[in-house]
């Protein structure tokens, strides 16, 4: 840059060429007028507290741990260097090389069959019209806890990153007391959210409390192309059900299993769950989730 401008060369047809600033070019080429060099001088203030090499190691640490926190980062690397960091140094060490601390993404644990099954259901639907999605019924049953999982262990991860499986912590859905309810949505229409009262959940039970008042309810509304989608629960599966079904002559969707993913009915759960979890402090008994989880459902629809 110095030599072009020394043959002659303007300011701007320079800075032209290098696809830079004019000011940068001025710059450089009065500090070379000068001091006869255009390298900038080595700043004053305080020195970095970490080499290239401890940087290096600070983000093998949080990619080998990546639940680990910068304060343990930091002590590991002064037990290997003898180097002092704060936290904070370490955390804009691993922000510099794009690492940031966010809650790691949670799946359920996928067999190859499995996984096999979802591809070929995705690839069936995939060019399904809304036409032909308004005439299915998703339904799904959800529970409600007060023992809910804990979302404020962190871990590091890169941008666009979320899905790797080093950033995925697995985890069975549900667990604890709680309320049970069970409800269904259409692209235009909903059931009313059904609250179980304590005890186990069987076919014949489903049946009575779920296929004959809410399922068979909406297949005289919508009609036979009605296509019914439950999520696989075993209750689902027994022979009452089945017969129950073919004698309404409703038709069942085959859905594929451990795929909370694809199903539009976690949506309405999560807003069930904010809603509740905004006065999770004042619902102590299974009435009061139950009557939180209908004023939810009613506002969902408003």
């Amino acid at each position: 840059m110095i030599g072009k401008l020394e043959e002659g060369r303007t300011v701007t047809s320079v800075a032209a060429e290098f696809g830079i600033n004019k000011s940068v070019v001025s710059r450089a080429w009065k500090a070379f007028q000068t001091t006869a060099t255009a390298v900038r001088k080595v700043g004053g203030g305080r020195p970095r507290a970490s080499s290239a090499g401890d940087d290096r190691y600070i983000v093998l640490q949080a990619k080998r741990g990546r639940q680990q926190s910068a304060s343990t980062i930091a002590q590991q690397l002064c037990t290997a260097t003898g180097r002092q960091v704060s936290r904070f140094t370490a955390a804009r060490r691993l922000h510099k090389r794009s690492l940031f601390a966010r809650r790691p993404e949670r799946c359920l644990p996928l067999k190859v069959g499995l996984r096999r099954h979802r591809l070929q259901w995705c690839r069936e639907h995939k060019n399904w019209t809304t036409d032909q999605w308004s005439h299915v019924l998703f339904t799904d049953e959800s529970r409600f806890s007060t023992r809910s999982d804990s979302q404020r262990v962190l871990i590091w991860r890169g941008v666009e990153t979320r899905f790797y499986p080093s950033n995925i912590k697995e985890r069975h859905r549900n667990g604890g007391p709680g309320v049970l309810v069970w409800g269904g949505i259409t692209l235009n229409r909903r059931t009313e959210l059904h609250v179980f009262d304590r005890g186990s959940v069987t076919g014949d039970r489903y049946s009575e409390e779920v296929l004959l008042p809410h399922v068979r309810l909406f297949r005289g509304a919508i009609g036979p192309d009605l296509i019914f989608m439950d999520n696989n629960a075993r209750p689902h599966r027994t022979l009452a059900v089945e017969e129950l079904l073919e004698s309404e002559d409703i038709t069942r969707m085959d859905w594929p299993a451990y795929s909370p993913d694809l199903h539009p009915m976690e949506h309405v759960s999560t807003r069930l769950v904010k809603g509740i979890q905004l006065e999770e402090q004042k619902i102590v008994t299974s009435n009061q989730f139950a009557l939180k989880c209908l004023q939810e459902m009613d506002s969902t629809s408003s």
